[in-house]
């Protein structure tokens, strides 16, 4: 390549150097994903594919939405919510005036529930209305609030994906 002995030995602290920055920037994120437990509006515009490491509730609360999770497809209307699990592609295009509301729930928070259903997988797309009115009616109560405990934030997701496991099988 042209390099001398003396180029390279100048180059390596650099590239190390900006490799370390990489890689402690990938932890970092990979702790704050681990620790993500948040509710929040999504304009519902993430045409691209895309994964995440925590697990996503997507939630129509108005209109509809087009939902894409591992090359599977729905139109999903009010009420109606999909699941997708770390690492799933997925992406989300509303239709029209739409309203989604997003639950991520990080790896930390999802430990004790998977201990409590081994083996089990949470079921993708829940679109029965009036089994969702119940599930819906305690992410009304229970994630609105402002300042949430470390340890009532598992308990919420527990209590949320177990009344899934129970509401779908």
């Amino acid at each position: 390549f042209g390099l001398s002995k003396n180029h390279i030995s100048l180059l390596v602290p650099q590239l190390y150097g900006k490799i370390k920055k990489i890689m402690l920037k990938k932890r970092n994120l990979e702790k704050m994903e681990a620790a993500c437990f948040l509710t929040r509006p999504s304009s519902c515009k993430d045409r691209e594919l895309h994964f995440h490491r925590c697990l996503e509730i997507y939630l129509v609360v108005k209109g509809r939405a087009f939902v894409r999770v591992s090359g599977d497809n729905r139109l999903l209307t009010q009420g109606q919510m999909v699941i997708v699990h770390p690492l799933e592609n997925h992406s989300c295009e509303a239709v029209e005036e739409s309203q989604v509301q997003v639950i991520c729930i990080g790896s930390d928070h999802l430990r004790l529930f998977f201990t409590a259903y081994p083996g089990k997988r949470l079921p993708r797309w829940l679109t029965d209305l009036q089994t969702n009115s119940a599930i819906l009616e305690y992410i009304e109560k229970s994630f609105a609030q402002e300042r949430i405990s470390e340890l009532h934030k598992v308990e919420m997701a527990c209590r949320l994906l177990s009344m899934v496991m129970e509401s779908y099988g």
